[in-house]
């Protein structure tokens, strides 16, 4: 009897399809993936064109009247510029009362990176896809009744990544980004942002959804850090103490949460050793293996400069911008995404802050930031050669506080071993024990001159700023 192998083929496909829902994605895995780009098309602009650098009077991309009109443009739409594009798909079943949306990251189903439950209306329902991370192929499915009702296939591009949170603003990955050797920033390891949510002295409460809160977990944040002063320690009256959301405590209930104000450190950082600490907490937290949100109410200026200050450590001001500007300078404008035309935080409904975030303000008070980026960048030592921004602000980090004895800062200082792991893991080049990842032969290493000193772990770096900055 002669078989007809084809008709045989298509019929065991079938059982299989029936039977097991979850290998019909796996049928598909050799259709081409749909194409997402994540940058909205307000942000892809602007990481384009943008041509802003951290110098005093230079031109900033916020004054370009291009970036002003598709800005003030999806205002009016009511498009939101400071979150991404995200994929909604929609599915039936008659007689199910709710669906299973799964999501993996590989074509076997073992990384799981979404599994949740959507409740049907008249059989019907939609989800929302979201926050990929670029690069990635996600494969999904959604099943009801045992049968599948959609899948398919995302594959993620563009390199902003942007955080879809439609209760708070400003939350981006700081991953993407060009550092030491051409090597690229780790995504889904530090995030930086907005505000959380929270009651403040007035009794004026502002929440976090739960599916914000759900998702924020999901992506993998377990550590929270404030950058605010506390309410009667020294904090700015007409910003934190009457509009202190989430000060003292975190709505992610099970991250590890610390409070380190930076404020005065925008003005003068030699006086003031809360930036240090504030990374030091960071680069602990990283070794334990929790990823760290860090934020101040709007996730402009403390944040800005935290930002600043991690990408510098990264080496990341070698590298340009695709329209020739400076990667750090183009971070921190980012934020002006999340503006109105007036400077003023569009999404924050709480209370609007106004402020300008551009560095056509770098001569003045209004943009207190560039007391310290002025500072950094004007950074030298006795005896020791600093060229780089990435040297200044290892100096800074490493020795500026046992060189220079403050007695209002402590003398607060990130070992080089501490320094160099985050350098080499935040690139991708080793792994969180420090081993050599596939593809990389050279690791990165410090100055000559940059020290370890046993009496100054991460610990004791960021305890000792916390205490000096509220005055022990």
């Amino acid at each position: 009897m002669r078989i007809n192998y084809s008709s045989l083929l298509l019929c065991l496909a079938l059982v299989f399809y029936t039977g097991h829902s979850q290998s019909t994605v796996a049928a598909q895995s050799n259709d081409a993936a749909e194409i997402l780009d994540i940058e909205n098309p307000t942000t892809a602009d602007f990481m384009a064109r943008s041509y802003s650098v951290f110098e005093a009077g230079s031109p900033s991309f916020l004054d370009d009247t291009r970036f002003q009109s598709l800005r003030a443009s999806a205002l009016k739409r009511g498009y939101r510029n400071d979150q991404p594009n995200v994929k909604v798909i929609s599915f039936d079943a008659p007689t199910a009362t709710k669906a299973r949306v799964r999501m993996f990251t590989d074509a076997a189903f073992h990384d799981c990176v979404l599994d949740d439950i959507v409740l049907l209306q008249n059989g019907h329902g939609q989800y929302t896809l979201q926050n990929f991370v670029p690069g990635l192929t996600y494969y999904y499915q959604v099943i009801a009744d045992g049968l599948t009702l959609t899948s398919g296939q995302i594959k993620a591009t563009g390199q902003l990544r942007m955080i879809h949170c439609g209760s708070s603003w400003n939350i981006r990955d700081l991953g993407g980004w060009t550092g030491w050797g051409g090597n690229t920033v780790r995504y889904e390891w530090i995030y930086r942002g907005g505000s959380l949510g929270g009651q403040n002295p007035r009794h004026v409460i502002y929440h976090l959804t739960a599916a914000d809160l759900a998702e924020l977990h999901r992506i993998g944040i377990r550590a929270h850090l404030d950058l605010r002063g506390l309410p009667g320690k020294g904090a700015w009256p007409n910003d934190d103490l009457l509009n202190a959301y989430t000060l003292g405590y975190t709505p992610l209930s099970d991250a590890h949460f610390m409070n380190i104000a930076t404020d005065f450190a925008l003005y003068d950082p030699t006086t003031c050793s809360a930036v240090v600490g504030d990374v030091a907490w960071i680069i602990h937290q990283l070794r334990q293996g929790r990823p760290v949100y860090f934020h101040c109410r709007t996730g402009a200026d403390r944040t800005g400069t935290i930002g600043y200050t991690l990408l510098a450590l990264l080496g990341c001001d070698n590298y340009k911008t695709q329209g020739g500007g400076n990667q750090i300078a183009l971070d921190y404008e980012l934020t002006s995404l999340g503006m109105d035309e007036q400077g003023t935080i569009a999404y924050n409904t709480c209370g609007k802050h106004t402020g300008h975030y551009s560095n056509r303000y770098a001569n003045t008070i209004a943009s207190m930031p560039y007391a310290f980026f002025r500072t950094i960048h004007s950074l030298q030592a006795r005896g020791i050669s600093l060229t780089t921004l990435q040297d200044k602000i290892y100096y800074y980090l490493n020795r500026y506080f046992l060189d220079n004895d403050v007695e209002t800062a402590g003398r607060v200082s990130i070992n080089k071993a501490d320094l160099d792991w985050f350098v080499n893991f935040m690139l991708g080049i080793t792994d969180r024990q420090g081993n050599l990842l596939p593809g990389h032969t050279t690791r990165y290493t410090g100055p000559t001159w940059a020290i370890n000193n046993a009496d100054h772990t991460l610990q004791h770096a960021f305890t000792t700023a916390y205490r000096k900055q509220y005055k022990d």
